[in-house]
Formats: C-alpha cells, structure tokens, sequence
C-alpha cells in the first residue's frame, strides 16, 4: 500500500511496480474551495520520479551557441580584409598574433571536418586521393581558416600534374597561355601529388611520421592538410601581390619571394609551421634528422654538455655538416646534424 496522505506536503510514495507507469499526469483538485492554498489539494502521481526530474531540469535550458571558427586577431584581420586590396592583403595575414591553443583549435576543427566529409571518417585512406577530395579539402580550408577569402581569387586543383612530379604540391598564377595557336587565359591551379600520397605504407592503420613544413604528421589526412594550406598561402601571394614585386632581385628583393620572409610570416602565424620542406619518402624518428630535413626556425631538442637529458632550442643557421643552435636558456652550441633530435610540436 502506498504510504502518505496524498497532498503536495505529503504525497504518495510509489511503489516499485508503480513507478515502472509511463501514465499521465492526473490531478484532481477541488475547484470551488475557497482556500487558496495548495497544501491540502490531493494528487495522483504516476509517472517516473527520474524522468520528471530530468524534464524539469531541461525545460528552460537554451542550446549554448557554437564558437567562432577563428579566434579574434584572425576575425578581426579577415573583417579588415575585406576592403582591402593588393599586398596589403597578405600583409595583414602575416600580423595575426594568434595563441598556440586558439591555432590548435582552428586546425582541429579543420582536420575533424576534412576526415569525415573528404574521407569517411579515415584519417589513413587506402585509395589514391581524388581531384574532387582536394578540392573538397581546399573548400573546408577557406572556409575555416579563411572564412572564405579565397572565393576573391578564382583556382582550379589539379593531380600528379606538371610541377608536381618530384614534389608533393605546387601552386601556379594565373597566366594566359597560348593553345592551337590562341591565347587562353588558365585560372590558379593548385596542384597536389596523390601518388606520393598513396606510396606512404599503411600497417594496422598508423603510417610511420613524416615531417612536413616543420610540424610532424602522423597520418595522410594531416600530411594532406599540410601541403594544401602551404600552397593556399602561395595562391593569394599570386593573387594579390603584382609580379614584379614577387620577382624582384636586389636588396629586400626575399619579402615576397616564393618561400619569403612574407610567406614565412604567414604559414608560421596561420598554421604554425616553421619550414617550407617536404620530406614524404622518409619517416622520421628522434635520431633521424639530417641536413635536408633542417633549416633555420625549426625546433630541436639537443643533449648539451653536462646534461643527461636533451633541452629545446631552436636552428638558427646550417652548413653542410653542422647546425648553429641557440637553446632556450640563451646557449649556443654548434652540432653535428647526427646529434639533434626531433622536437615534435604535435605531441
């Protein structure tokens, strides 16, 4: 039997087959009492206790909104954008000072996006990689990095193309170009090297490391995004800085040269990447570095004297035999390529 008096002081307590009821709600009440209080009103309650707490709970919750995409030195910088035009549009890219969390959270979202729309949730795909994914994974790319700022400069995707033979990506200006003996006006091509891609061995679902523009990759999907970003970044120098600058010789001629201190600025402030190199054909542990995987910028980790543990520092200059590194204390040594480690920004 039931226990309690059945008011809102006292009300019922259910018992176990009872409270198993999916019922309604049923009130009874005695309407013309003159008393208004609600002390003494019988109920019947025949519904779980468990569900109507839960209902309770969610019945004036809003849905929270999502975050902005970019952090706010990025949006502010893209806002700005949008009225300007020529070198001062890269320019601005270059001045976004951007956290290493707030960037790592753009990238993430990026990858997350680019593994289940562009590859069905694999982040190691068998298949060769199709010109249609590339330019699936450009368009996330705009979209979240960029918040469409390429759509200001017209380009087409390409696979396995001239320029891409020996290389795992390229990017050309847009040029007109004689064909059947007329001249045709070609788009921007960015073009992306499917076949080193599909080479890389996949076992039990991992592929070894590779270092790609300073950051190590541990999967195609993120060695993909890794060449596609570094050629974005040369598609709008194409696009908004005029040839003769790019081409320039003579004194500040390397400010926005292919791989300039401009182009640099960039790729360092919007994707974190400290190198311009490719290095797809070799997997990369902490002993492997060598001469062509080492440039000034990148980080290392090195066991200096008197220490029995390897310190960070950074290259600050290369020879054929030996690099220039400044620790983070302030140390400089000179070194054999055989005795730096990989620093691995991404574990």
């Amino acid at each position: 039997m039931p226990r309690g008096t059945g008011t809102l002081n006292d009300p019922y307590e259910l018992s176990s087959s009872e409270e198993e009821s999916s019922g309604p709600i049923e009130i009874s009440s005695d309407e013309g009492s003159p008393d208004d209080s609600d002390d003494d009103i019988p109920i019947m309650v025949k519904y779980r206790k468990r569900k109507a707490a839960a209902m309770d709970e969610g019945a004036d919750t809003e849905p929270e909104p999502e975050p902005p995409l970019q952090c706010d030195a990025l949006r502010d910088a893209l806002q700005e954008i949008e009225g300007m035009t020529g070198p001062d549009v890269p320019s601005r890219l270059s001045q976004v000072k951007m956290s290493p969390a707030e960037r790592d959270r753009m990238l993430k979202i990026v990858y997350q996006r680019v593994c289940d729309k562009g590859f069905k949730g694999e982040k190691n795909p068998s298949d060769s990689a199709t010109r249609e994914q590339v330019r699936a994974v450009c368009g996330i790319i705009n979209e979240v990095i960029f918040n469409g700022l390429l759509d200001r400069t017209p380009y087409i995707v390409g696979l396995n193309e001239e320029g891409t033979e020996s290389k795992a990506g390229d990017c050309r200006p847009a040029d007109w170009v004689v064909k059947r003996g007329k001249k045709v006006f070609m788009p921007a091509r960015i073009q992306f090297n499917a076949g080193k891609l599909a080479a890389i061995v996949v076992v039990n679902g991992e592929i070894g490391p590779r270092l790609c523009n300073g950051l190590v990759c541990r999967d195609k999907v993120s060695i993909m995004l890794s060449v596609l970003m570094h050629e974005i970044v040369h598609l709008l120098i194409h696009a908004f800085v005029p040839e003769d600058l790019r081409k320039a010789t003579g004194p500040g001629s390397s400010k926005w040269a292919p791989h300039g201190t401009m182009f640099m600025a960039i790729v360092q402030a919007l994707y974190g990447h400290t190198d311009f190199k490719v290095a797809l054909d070799t997997v990369v542990t902490s002993k492997s570095l060598n001469k062509s995987m080492v440039s000034p910028g990148l980080s290392v980790m090195l066991k200096v004297p008197g220490s029995s543990v390897a310190t960070r520092g950074r290259v600050t200059k290369v020879n054929p035999k030996k690099a220039k590194v400044t620790m983070d204390t302030g140390d400089k040594f000179i070194v054999p390529y055989a005795l730096l480690q990989r620093a691995d920004p991404l574990n």
